[in-house]
């Protein structure tokens, strides 16, 4: 767990320590945790100590020679405070390590600070034009003092710094402070759903091509391989790796097998998740190798490691998938933003929906441009060979590596050009959606669900939930059994519940309603709730031309419940047309008197929202006699068989 209060401790040991500056570490720490995920104060490895030395704080960090002189002997004194004490975390890098790497950087933070070719924009801007701390808005004045220079000379201070271009530097509230921290990431709220049974989903799980690849690692692995002392295949043995599993190796020249994205990404995946565990320096067959190779292994187990997995992919395992070398310079809160998309896309597919993949892309290129225009805007008039298209080429290559890690995962499908999440998708988005505290309901078992849960449920489902729960649905009950409940939670349920009824009682059950069902249908003609359901069932498909008078102002109310409950009369085209229906087949003069079970509510949204002040009048005397009809209802005795 982070230890927030060792640098605090470490900063009152340090004080009088000479050359070291206690702030060296508060600040690699903020960096450590923005760009590498890790708010641990403990833990250190040399290659990240090395990038945040060398790479972030000459980029971000604007302060005097000396500080970032300080820089190599506060570290060397934070590591040794660590080790002294045991407060080394495991997992991290020997004291013994992490020093020789401090040393090998010497003078090269100072260096690189003073190399305007590393500097972020606003340190570009501030080491240009100064900052003055006793304005009023000291970042503000510097960007107009930066803006009132020629273009030239503009272009000339920004040139290197647009290779590190980071929207923090050119959007407030505080553009050369200290890194905003993003809020948590919450997951919306779910629909119902419902999900095949889980030795269905634990089949689909062994079938992922990248469950099936990482297995494959497992098994090439055999007894085990000696690896090295960042827990990587030595380099010789990495080689042979890839020509046995067919993984490509980087066209340039590599030093380590980490530099080896296709490879390093399946290692990593298969330590982290249990495949792998490396025991006294080799690599050696992990307990969950056994879990997806074991046919008798519990579904819900194989079930519960690819939700891990799924985990484990989004948040960090695109990090060996697109090339390092070419993506070292992609700016953070691009990234952040295109694995917020990846969230997002997640929950509009949840309910089995499906979408436009090159729609997604056209989006995609439409909010990074709208994302350069707005980080431009009110700071800096003009950047000159500003990499717009830069910046949508990274966004697009992290975006195609999501969607490819997606289908590798089992998790989502590309078919006609559309994306849809699997079964097993939903699954996995449905348990982060859990982990995050939010809401996701689920079907346990679709032949014991209850008629009204079901007719509830199917409106919010894609055709590619709805179709197969329907069938489990339906498996056991016979048409009869299963038409008399449909009816029974309809004349219960909602308008939109009615509806439903009548859509699933003519598209599956057919045959029964224009044959065995009719006797009972026709007896329902002059039901108060069901006689329109019924009407329709009776005539089928071409039924709403056909209907009496009574019925056409029961299908204006059943429409207006619908939209009252769905706040579709807040969207103006569909309240245009509601109000036509209203107009064309309402009789608000009778209404009053209708047995509908939202009445009140459908009188009061006319009242209150129709376009025409007569007939807002007329719906207004409509809902006075209705309520004092309640209001009668409400005051007769229950028991009274005078009612």
């Amino acid at each position: 767990m982070p230890k927030p209060t060792v640098p605090r401790d470490f900063a009152r040991h340090a004080e009088d320590l000479p050359g070291v500056e206690p702030d060296v570490i508060e600040t690699l720490v903020e960096f450590k945790e923005s760009y590498f995920d890790d708010p641990d104060p403990t833990q250190w490895r040399v290659d990240v100590l090395t990038e945040l030395m060398l790479g972030v704080l000459p980029r971000k960090v604007t302060a005097p020679e000396d500080w970032f002189a300080a820089v190599v002997p506060t570290a060397r004194a934070y590591i040794d405070y660590l080790e002294s004490r045991g407060q080394l975390a495991r997992g991290s890098d020997s004291a013994g390590q992490l020093l020789a790497g401090i040393d090998q950087v010497g003078d090269g933070v100072v260096e690189a600070a003073r190399d305007p070719r590393n500097f972020g924009m606003a340190k570009a801007i501030v080491s240009a034009v100064g900052l003055d701390p006793s304005a009023a808005d000291p970042a503000r004045a510097a960007m107009e003092a930066f803006n009132a220079l020629p273009d030239e000379q503009r272009a000339a201070i920004l040139d290197p710094a647009l290779r590190h271009f980071d929207p923090d530097d050119a959007l407030g509230p505080n553009p050369f402070g200290e890194p905003l921290e993003d809020p948590d990431k919450v997951w919306p709220p779910l629909p119902l759903t419902w999900l095949p049974p889980a030795t269905e989903l634990a089949a689909a799980v062994r079938g992922a091509p990248l469950v099936r690849a990482l297995v494959r690692l497992v098994e090439w692995n055999g007894a085990g391989h000696r690896v090295t002392r960042q827990e990587a295949l030595t380099l010789p043995v990495a080689r042979r790796a890839c020509a046995d599993l067919g993984l490509p190796l980087p066209a340039t020249a590599v030093r380590s097998a980490h530099r080896i994205p296709a490879l390093h990404r399946l290692w990593s995946l298969a330590g982290e998740h249990g495949l792998l565990d490396i025991v006294d320096g080799s690599a050696v067959r992990g307990e969950a190798a056994e879990l997806l190779t074991d046919p008798d292994s519990d579904a819900e187990a194989v079930l519960g490691w690819w939700s891990e997995l799924f985990d484990g992919c989004l948040t960090w395992g695109l990090d060996a998938v697109v090339d390092p070398e070419a993506d070292d310079d992609a700016d953070d809160d691009l990234v952040d933003a295109i694995d917020d998309l990846v969230t997002a896309t997640l929950t509009e597919l949840y309910p089995g929906t499906a979408v436009s993949a090159s729609g997604l892309v056209e989006a995609l290129v439409s909010a990074v441009d709208e994302s350069y225009d707005e980080a431009t805007d009110g700071y800096i008039d003009d950047l000159p060979g500003f990499p717009r298209e830069e910046l949508r080429e990274q966004a697009l290559r992290r975006w195609t590596a999501h969607l490819d890690q997606l289908v590798e995962l089992g998790a989502a499908m590309v078919e006609d050009g559309e994306l849809a999440l699997t079964p097993l998708g939903r699954a996995g988005v449905r348990v982060l959606a859990l982990a995050h505290g939010s809401e996701a309901p689920l079907i346990d078992d679709a032949a014991t669900t209850g008629a009204a849960t079901l007719l509830d449920a199917l409106p919010l489902l894609g055709d590619a939930v709805a179709e197969p729960l329907i069938a489990a649905w339906s498996a056991p009950r016979t048409p009869e059994r299963a038409t008399d409940e449909l009816l029974d939670a309809a004349r219960d349920g909602t308008a939109l519940a009615r509806m439903t009824a009548v859509a699933v009682l003519m598209e599956t059950y057919d045959d029964h309603v224009s044959g065995a069902a009719r006797p009972r249908l026709e007896a329902l003609r002059d039901d108060p709730v069901l006689g329109m359901s019924a009407h329709i069932l009776l005539a089928g498909r071409d039924a709403a031309p056909n209907l009496p008078p009574h019925l056409r102002q029961w299908a204006v109310l059943e429409g207006l419940a619908v939209a009252v409950d769905s706040g579709a009369l807040d969207d103006e085209d569909t309240a245009g047309q509601i109000w036509e229906m209203v107009d064309a087949d309402a009789d608000l003069d009778t209404a009053w008197r209708s047995p509908h079970p939202q009445l009140i509510e459908i009188l009061d949204a006319v009242a209150t929202q129709h376009p025409k002040g007569r007939t807002r009048k007329a719906a207004k005397k409509a809902l006075f006699k209705a309520r004092q009809r309640e209001d009668l209802r409400e005051d007769l005795d229950p028991g009274d068989d005078s009612r």
